[in-house]
């Protein structure tokens, strides 16, 4: 996510739609160990200011529930925030 309003204010300049993501690793609960290769992928976009905030409070998440590099959310943290 670092440098996503700079991206965001570079495209706006111009004239492209920028599209605001982030990919993490997805598991059914986070709280449990995973090995690395049974980690899923999740592609998540932002849709508008709410959805960039909420990406934010995700990857921070992730970054601190992430195994050896591997950043990961679970089903419960996505639902809290999916709006």
């Amino acid at each position: 996510m670092y440098g996503a309003v700079q991206f965001y204010n570079l495209a706006k300049d111009l004239d492209f739609k920028p599209i605001i993501g982030v990919e993490l690793g997805f598991v059914l609960d986070a709280n449990n160990d995973y090995k690395v290769d049974a980690i899923g992928n999740i592609c998540l976009l932002a849709v508008d200011k709410i959805g960039y905030h909420n990406l934010m409070k995700l990857t921070s998440f992730a970054n601190t529930k992430g195994i050896t590099t591997k950043p990961k959310i679970d089903i419960t943290v996505l639902k809290q925030y999916s709006e």
